[in-house]
């Protein structure tokens, strides 16, 4: 199908820290928003990888009406393999995002491969600053110190291999906190 702009994909390797943006391949022309993420995830992840391993991919894939003025077009899929479930999970969201990238002539940015470990350290610390923060401020709105898991996790069989998850998050989220040096 004859398109009057060609779009691009962006794709993002954390490892090398190489970004190219390349010609929307021809295939992926006509999908956009959650198909495109479950396309581009059946065709390029493996269904038997890790989702949280270096073969999982975050896809990023504005929608085939964003950028017009047509009523709830500029949404934005975000979608990769779910640790949760092991299959295509994806989420949507609206505001300029969707908008924004469509103007770019992006159509879809793809975040592969995981960084070296010196930067997955960085990370780590950040989520630490991240969690204090998020603490701090849930103790000024008066909400409990330590949150927990959601119930489910230690009721509900877990896909792929329909376990329960068999750790009391209480403890798991008291240990997490006593390292944090937050007080329950």
């Amino acid at each position: 199908m004859s398109r009057g702009v060609m779009q691009d994909i962006i794709r993002a390797n954390m490892r090398t820290g190489n970004v190219s943006a390349l010609v929307l391949p021809e295939q992926y022309q006509d999908y956009g928003g959650r198909a495109l993420t479950a396309r581009i995830l059946s065709e390029e992840v493996p269904p038997n990888s890790h989702s949280l391993g270096k073969n999982n991919k975050c896809i990023i894939a504005t929608g085939l009406f964003a950028g017009t003025p047509f009523p709830c077009s500029n949404r934005c899929s975000i979608g990769a393999k779910s640790p949760l479930t092991g299959g295509i999970k994806e989420s949507n969201v609206g505001g300029t995002v969707a908008f924004k990238l469509s103007k770019l002539n992006i159509r879809s940015v793809v975040i592969e491969d995981q960084p070296a470990e010196e930067h997955g350290l960085y990370i780590l610390k950040l989520g630490k600053q991240t969690l204090l923060v998020e603490h701090r401020f849930n103790l000024a709105a008066g909400r409990q110190a330590v949150e927990r898991l959601p119930e489910f996790f230690e009721i509900e069989p877990l896909f792929p291999h329909k376990t329960v998850y068999d750790v009391n998050s209480k403890s798991v989220i008291a240990e997490i906190g006593n390292k944090l040096g937050l007080q329950s």
